[in-house]
Formats: C-alpha cells, structure tokens, sequence
C-alpha cells in the first residue's frame, strides 16, 4: 500500500505521526478539511499546501523525509488545474466555438475540431471531476448546448448532464424546471442517441422519475404504427431504454408489446421489398427504415430482458430463438426473399451482438444451448467484412470487462481462416490481450481460485476444440485439407496459450486433451461421426503440443475439470490411443 511513497520503509510511522499532528493542530486539520473539499478551487487550493507545509517544515531540519511525504500526498489530492472555475472557463470556449466568435482558425485549428475536441474534454472531466460542474453558470451553458441544432454537441451536453447532475435537483430547482421538458421532448422526438441519453439523464438526476418515465412511456406505447417506419425509431429506442431502466412499472404493457408488436407485427413481416444489390453492406443512411425500426426491436427485447434480469416468465427462451432464427435464415426471418442483403447482413450482426448481450448476465448465459452458441460464434466467420469486423469488436469488449464467459474467447479461433489478413492480426491481438488480462487477474486475486475455470485462459482449449468439431466447415473427418484448416485455428489460440510455460501449463494443456479423449461430445454423445471428429480434433491439439513443447510430458500440477455441458463423464476403460 506504501510502495509508491518515498521512503516507503517510514511510511506507517509517518502517516501514524500525520493523524497525530491533524489531531493535535485544529489549523491544519481545517486546512486539510478545505483542501479535500469538493468546493475547493486551484487558489484556495495553493494558499492551504502552503499553509500546510509551512507549519510542518522546520529551518533547522532542510532534510525532512515527513514532510517530503506529506508534499507528496498533498499534491495527490489538491485541484491543482481543474475546479468550478476552470470548467465554466472551458465551456464559455466551447460555447464561442460553437457560436463562431471564437479565434480557433486564427490559432490554427479548424473550428469543428475545436468544438469536437473541447466536448470530449468536458465529458472526460465529467467522470473525473464532477462536482467542478456544480454552478449555475455551467449549467445555463450546458442548457444552451442542448437547444442547439447540432446532434454531437446535444449528444455530448445530455452526457455531461448525466454524470454531474446528480444533485441538481436540490441545488440549481430553477435549472430542473426549464431542463426536464428538454429532457422529455428529446425523448420523444430527437434521434435515437439523444433520446436515450435523455433517458438516463431523467434516471440520474430526478427523484420522482417514475412520474417522468410515465409521462413519456404512455404516449410513445400509444402511438406506436408500422405504417410510419421512420416515426418508429426513435419511440422504440426510448422504450427500450425504459424498460431497461424501469422494467417493473411497466411490466405488463412491455411484456403485451414485445409479444404482440415487436414480434408479430414488426419482426415477422417483410413490409417494403429491399433494393435488389450485390453489395453486402451499405452505410448507415443508405439502410431502410425499416430495417433500423427491425433493429431498435431487437434491442428493446434485450434491453427488456436485462432490465428483468431472471427468466421466470421464459421470455429469454423465446428471445433467443429469435435471435438464432434471424441468424440461421442469413437474416431473412421470413423467408420470403423480400430483402435486400445490406439489410440481412444488419440483421444478422444485430442478432449476433444480441446475443452476445444477453450471455453476459449469468441468468441468460445459462439457458443459451450450444447450438445457439455455435450459430452466435459463426457471425465472425459471417460473409460480410463489416458484420465480422463489428461483431469481433463486441465480443472483444464483453471478454475485456471479464462480463462473456470463457467458451466465448474460444470464437476468436474461427478467425484462423478469415480471408482478410488485418482481420486474423485483429483476432489475435484480442486473444493475446484476453489471455494476458486473464493472467494478471488471477495474479492480484488469489483468492478466486474457484473460479479457475471462468478465468484460467488454458481453459479456452476444451471449449475451441468443441467449437472446431460443431463448426459446419468440417465436413469430412479425414480429410487432408480440412484438417489443415483445423490445425491452423487451433494453433491461432494455442501459440499464444504456449508462448510462456506458465506454472507448467503445457502438461496441464495435454492433460486436458487426454481427458477430452476418454469422453464423449455432450452435445451428440450417441453420434459416432461427431464423436470421431472429436477424437481427432484431439489428436491434432496432440500433435501441437508434442511438437512445440519440450515439457509438455511433465506431471500435470492439476487435474483439469471439463465443462460439463460440452463433454460427457470420462469413461476411463474407454480410453482412446493418442495418436
């Protein structure tokens, strides 16, 4: 804990005499108390370290190491740039920027990098600094903001809002009378990003938000017609937030609306044939309406669900097979061959994110079968670059918070044959970075050894080598070149798995093959032939591991347990030669 302070062999003494010398010394226990303030400004803040080490300094001692150390840790916590001041200061600039009577072309930046820039900067500080927003100035600024016609910079003030506002209400009430109509227009009739941070702003910063969320559901759920697709965006985006936020107050009209509108009315019917295209992708104001609208009902189902966050009702059972039966029709659920194929592919990425989402809660990742894994995992192998260049990109973000599972790391295998070279560089940047995460966490947690499983990266090689045998490309067990396109998916995860010997895991890698070995498929335990690929799938892991390690015959340091969902009981007597 001490490490990082000078002469950290001192440092419990010193910081023993500090709370003596602030319980002794009531001027520098009320200096301390201004300093640590969230009210405390830059000056206030020099005048009281000042104050501070002055009265703890001594002539006669020029070497003090107590007080090198109480420098140190002042200057951890005083606001040496940013306080109330300098935040309204930064959006006075913004907001001169914006008007366009600022000098930013005569300093050399182009105005709209300038606006774009200062804005991140303040939503940036609003996490780090949140109470430096606490003025009325600011806020008047920040109102100025959303009542201007540019998205981003509405985008950005509603943000800003969110994570500062938490105390508005009781502090600025005459700011809270002119911002909740904002709030509420903009959840009804701006785009859709606006409106949902609209949404979680009136979640954050209000008391009687249950009020407030009826008084934009009703008339939105009212409203609602398949005849308008553009007029649908937006009021599905907004609801989808709600049910999410306030899943329990709305319970029984969401649970009417995802049934009977989302599902029946919008999801199952083809209303607008889709532009006749050879092209797989299109850009985001190229796709149809209807389309968007199909996508905003996805993730009001799913948002639906992790607001419920338990599967009583079954509602992720049958929110699953949707997802899967988007996926395994390419995307046409309806079958009718009415749609474009820029269309399909959105559907199926939005299908496949879908998924991902919903295996991140614990209560949903228990009900995915491995054949709506499988299909899920199959989206990075999908046809369209940009469906598996996104959907790579969620995946990497649900394994990087440790939220997906570990047999979800085990898709990045699949990109072993994608036909674009950065894409196979993109999958194994994700890999080494998961695997290295999985690593250091073990490391700072000793303690969650039961959770070896979820977290031990070695653990990614009983779930790829499921993922290979189930994967529709292998076909023929023996044949030569799809056995290549095996050894070359498993050698993508195991050369990063095996670039370091760690704690011995090369024989705990082989241990684990040999164990698979002496099992059946869980999935098809009474099919010979997947059980045949299984075993040689097995021997082609085998075959890597003698030839790339020296140690790999060593003893195993543990007994590998097997995810029991994928492979049956290991029969002992049954137990298979490795070749």
């Amino acid at each position: 804990r001490f490490g990082n302070l000078p002469d950290p062999g001192k440092t419990q003494d010193f910081v023993k005499k500090l709370a003596q010398v602030l319980e002794e010394d009531e001027k520098i226990r009320k200096q301390l108390e201004t300093l640590v303030s969230p009210s405390c400004s830059c000056k206030q803040a020099e005048v009281c370290v000042k104050e501070i080490t002055k009265k703890l300094g001594s002539p006669k001692q020029p070497s003090n190491p107590f007080l090198e150390m109480v420098k140190f840790l002042l200057e951890r916590i005083a606001p040496v740039h940013i306080d109330t001041e300098s935040i309204s200061a930064l959006i006075k600039q913004v907001n001169k920027s914006i008007e366009g009577t600022a000098d930013d072309e005569d300093e050399g930046v182009p105005t709209e990098q300038a606006i774009r820039a200062g804005l991140e900067l303040l939503k940036v500080l609003s996490f780090t600094h949140p109470v430096s927003f606490h003025s009325a100035e600011t806020f008047e600024s920040l109102l100025g903001c959303l009542k201007m016609d540019d998205e981003k910079v509405a985008e950005a003030a509603l943000q800003i809002f969110k994570n500062t506002g938490s105390k508005l209400e009781e502090s600025f009430p005459h700011i809270k009378s002119v911002l909740l109509p904002v709030l509420q227009h903009k959840a009804k009739k701006c785009p859709p990003r606006q409106a949902k941070y609209a949404i979680h702003c009136i979640h954050a910063m209000f008391s009687n938000r249950d009020t407030h969320f009826a008084q934009i559901f009703e008339p939105l759920h009212k409203s609602l017609d398949t005849d308008n697709m553009e007029q649908l965006i937006t009021p599905l985006t907004t609801l989808g937030h709600l049910a999410m936020l306030a899943p329990e107050q709305f319970a029984a009209p969401l649970k009417s609306l995802v049934a009977n509108f989302i599902v029946k009315d919008l999801l199952m019917n083809d209303r607008i044939p889709g532009k006749k295209t050879t092209k797989l992708w299109v850009t985001d104001d190229e796709v149809s309406p209807e389309t968007l609208a199909k996508i905003q009902g996805l993730k009001l189902m799913v948002r639906w669900l992790l607001g419920v966050k338990n599967n009583q009702s079954k509602s992720g059972n049958s929110t699953l097979r949707m997802l899967t039966a988007i996926l395994s029709s390419d995307g046409d659920l309806t079958e009718q061959g009415k749609m474009g194929k820029p269309d399909m592919s959105r559907l199926r990425l939005a299908a496949g994110c879908a998924v991902l989402r919903l295996a991140q809660e614990p209560c949903y990742h228990e009900i995915i079968t491995l054949e709506q894994y499988q299909l899920c995992a199959l989206v990075i192998n999908d046809e369209c670059y940009q469906v598996r260049q996104a959907f790579a990109q969620k995946l990497q973000k649900g394994l990087c918070r440790l939220r997906l599972p570990l047999e979800y790391l085990a898709v990045f295998t699949l990109c072993a044959k994608d036909p674009v070279k950065e894409r196979r560089a993109h999958a194994r940047q994700c890999l080494v970075k998961n695997i290295n995460l999985r690593r250091e966490y073990l490391k700072q947690h000793a303690a969650v050894s039961e959770k070896l499983i979820s977290l031990l990266p070695e653990y990614v090689v009983p779930y790829a080598i499921h993922l290979l045998v189930h994967d529709p490309d292998y076909v023929k067990v023996q044949d030569i070149e799809q056995l290549k396109d095996i050894k070359e998916a498993l050698w993508f995860v195991l050369e990063i798995l095996m670039a370091k010997n760690e704690n011995n895991s090369h024989a705990f890698i082989r241990k684990m093959v040999e164990n698979i070995k002496q099992t059946k498929d869980g999935q098809c335990p009474d099919d010979p032939k997947i059980n045949e690929k299984l075993y040689t799938v097995c021997d082609v892991a085998m075959n890597i591991v003698i030839s790339k390690s020296t140690t790999y015959s060593l003893e195993s340091p543990k007994d590998p347990v097997l995810p029991a969902r994928y492979f049956t009981q290991p029969d002992k007597v049954l137990n298979y030669c490795l070749c």
